[in-house]
């Protein structure tokens, strides 16, 4: 049923997205809000998939929408088409497939990163898989995360003055509570923020490892600096609710460049199209347009 090695693969899923539309209810307007605006996009098997995109651009609803984690709300409503693997999605099925970290790590600060990752695996893994499983499906997941070394120590707070684990650490071990359940799909809310540049690189490394054995994984990102960048596979940039580039990382300057906004040589080109698409309204416009006449290319 499952591989408890620090070598297992897992066959991901093809996600695609079709003229994705999300609007909520303005309360103080009474009106329908878009929030996101014929989205177009795919996440693949195999590969890390980032999306950015400054405050508002609609990031976060997005990745709430591709993993099934909005709760039902009124006024709430969601029009296109998600396949998975070239079907309609089914909630439910597709639920049992993925996962969701969250931006904040949520860990019983008493307990060890074996034993936090071991309760994890109790309670989210069925009673048909033996106890002897779930123990090398845990050890099979510290490995995977590289958290073997800190396995025994515990989570730590140093709000209380609880020594622990470092901020790159518990974000890894915020992943491994999920990955014991072997998904084919993984969905984190921006696992970089809140640490410094060593520890977000590592965990952004864990996550290409994690996709490099055949997992599809799709994350929110903010301002990631060059090492971050050189992680990704896919990007997916965002902006008033709309997609100005989607495609393979390394087209995403030639993309701009062609449509007249060329990163100079020096510059971080995240920090650049992030300035572009925040300062000016009419460059959104001309590279969602862009976007949208050239995605079949670029997907």
């Amino acid at each position: 049923m499952r591989q408890p090695s620090s070598t297992r693969r897992k066959q991901g899923a093809l996600i695609e997205w079709q003229d994705v539309n999300f609007t909520v209810l303005d309360r103080a307007t009474g009106q329908q809000k878009r929030i996101l605006s014929d989205m177009t996009g795919l996440a693949q098997p195999g590969r890390l998939l980032s999306i950015m995109g400054p405050s508002g651009a609609g990031k976060s609803t997005l990745l709430d929408v591709l993993a099934c984690n909005l709760a039902a709300s009124r006024g709430c409503s969601t029009e296109g088409r998600i396949l998975v693997d070239g079907d309609q999605r089914d909630t439910r099925a597709f639920r049992r497939i993925s996962c969701y970290v969250q931006q904040k790590d949520v860990l019983l600060s008493s307990a060890t990163v074996r034993e936090v990752v071991l309760t994890s695996a109790l309670l989210k893994l069925p009673r048909t898989v033996s106890l002897e499983t779930k123990r090398e499906l845990v050890e099979a997941t510290l490995k995977e995360l590289d958290l073997v070394s800190c396995a025994n120590t515990l989570i730590g707070d140093e709000t209380i003055g609880l020594k622990g684990i470092s901020g790159g650490q518990k974000r890894r071990v915020s992943v491994g509570i999920e990955l014991v359940k072997d998904p084919r799909v993984l969905f984190l809310d921006e696992p970089s923020s809140g640490l410094d540049s060593e520890m977000a690189l590592s965990v952004m490394t864990s996550l290409v490892r994690l996709a490099r054995k055949g997992r599809t994984v799709v994350c929110t990102i903010h301002q990631p600096n060059s090492d971050i960048t050189d992680c990704f596979d896919d990007f997916l940039l965002l902006a008033g609710g709309r997609t100005v580039y989607g495609g393979l990382w390394t087209g995403a300057v030639d993309f701009f460049a062609r449509n007249g906004f060329s990163c100079p040589s020096f510059k971080n080109p995240t920090d650049y199209f992030m300035a572009i698409v925040t300062r000016e309204e009419a460059a959104v416009e001309t590279l969602a347009d862009a976007y949208t006449k050239a995605r079949g290319a670029l997907l």
